[in-house]
């Protein structure tokens, strides 16, 4: 049980930070925690609720709440919002202009993007097959994730920003193959082979790639002697035979968990500068 169930909500008055996560019990917010700037009421299966009072939050976290129907729209100085997971929510309000982060993978009913989201730096919309289209207004993107996204089969020219990209494997003619991107230095698919020949137009270009499969060896000889970082899944690690001497650095991770929380500590940090 977390606060908001175990006391009065007159002593939670002066809060500014708020951790319910987690919680079984929690079914509202209150209303009268305006003071908030800071929620995380993520995995909390009952919560229905956030109240539209809460004015002052810039970071709000309520993944994996499947009852969550809705943001409210008064929510206007959020700056982060991880709403992954919620089931029910249809829609992220076009007032939420200062959004830089927007996570809302695992959504199925979410059909667009607010092409008000001009500040918007890091987006993912993963497992949002309703989703058709990416406003061109969203010239600050800088990551995009749009894996397993059916019904996007492009990304407007004009986000010349986007330095790394999550897709499937249908979506690489368009993003390696147009010239669209000239700033693209990140790539992450995991999804069938390509070959060499393939990938050589941009593999020059390409700083870092997220491969999961055995091509990998081919990039590692296409870039030797050229700083790139190669992000694979862990189990092909064992296939490749890297010397001490070789440029590139390895490393194993699930993405979009560390680019979650890169973005929500570098936006606390922001913050606490300002």
């Amino acid at each position: 049980m977390c606060l908001i169930c175990t006391e009065p909500v007159d002593s939670l008055l002066e809060l500014d930070g708020l951790n319910c996560s987690g919680c079984l019990e929690l079914e509202t917010i209150p209303a009268a925690l305006v003071n908030l700037v800071n929620l995380n009421c993520s995995y909390c299966p009952r919560l229905r609720y956030i109240p539209p009072t809460l004015v002052r939050l810039k970071q709000l976290n309520c993944r994996s709440c499947p009852l969550l129907e809705s943001i409210p729209s008064t929510l206007v100085g959020l700056t982060y919002l991880h709403c992954a997971f919620c089931s029910l929510l249809a829609s992220v309000p076009s007032t939420l202009v200062r959004l830089r982060y927007l996570y809302v993978y695992g959504c199925p009913l979410i059909a667009s993007i607010p092409d008000t989201f001009v500040q918007l730096k890091s987006l993912d919309c993963e497992r949002c097959p309703l989703i058709a289209c990416i406003p061109s207004t969203l010239v600050s993107l800088n990551e995009f994730c749009c894996r397993n996204c059916s019904a996007l089969t492009s990304i407007p020219a004009e986000l010349v920003h986007i330095r790394m990209i999550i897709a499937d494997d249908a979506m690489l003619v368009d993003i390696l193959f147009t010239g669209k991107f000239p700033g693209l230095v990140a790539l992450n698919c995991q999804s069938r082979e390509w070959t060499l020949a393939q990938l050589e137009p941009r593999v020059q270009q390409l700083q870092r790639a997220y491969l999961a499969q055995s091509r990998v060896i081919d990039l590692l000889a296409a870039k030797q002697g050229t700083p790139l970082a190669l992000h694979i899944a862990s189990r092909y690690l064992a296939p490749l035979a890297i010397t001490a001497a070789h440029p590139l650095r390895i490393r194993a991770m699930h993405k979009r968990e560390q680019l979650a929380g890169d973005a929500h500590q570098g936006e606390t940090k922001r913050q606490k500068t300002e």
